[in-house]
């Protein structure tokens, strides 16, 4: 923030007011009108500085969300792949259990057979022993 300065009216009235002599009102006029300038100068600085912090923090944050973005996108990506495999895993054990039921139903037939075969052949030693 600038601030107008009016150097020799300030001296005027130091010299007229205060009672002070003209090397001491100029030495203290030139002192303060440095002061003011440093400060402008330190403000200006200021908002420089903080202009450019909050440009990094923006940067900042757009980086942050196409990061989160990209994370998401492999999550989806990861997520799709195992769906993918938890399905051929089911397939998989569909088609097991489809080949494990056909056995058992020949080994349940082939033992039928064989109680069968096992009952023909008793009654034929039975009506043939008697």
């Amino acid at each position: 923030m600038l601030v107008a300065f009016d150097t020799l009216k300030t001296a005027k009235r130091l010299l007229d007011a205060a009672g002070l002599n003209e090397k001491h009102a100029s030495v203290l006029v030139s002192t303060l009108a440095e002061k003011l300038a440093m400060k402008a100068d330190s403000e200006a600085e200021f908002r420089a500085v903080r202009s450019e912090m909050q440009a990094g923090f923006e940067a900042i944050r757009a980086e942050m969300q196409a990061s989160d973005e990209r994370t998401q996108a492999d999550i989806k990506r990861l997520d799709e792949r195992m769906q993918a495999g938890f399905a051929a895993m089911r397939a998989e054990m569909r088609e097991r259990e489809q080949r494990l039921i056909t056995r058992m139903g020949a080994m349940v037939v082939g033992g039928i057979g064989i109680v069968l075969a096992s009952i023909g052949i008793v009654t034929t030693i039975i009506l043939t022993a008697g």
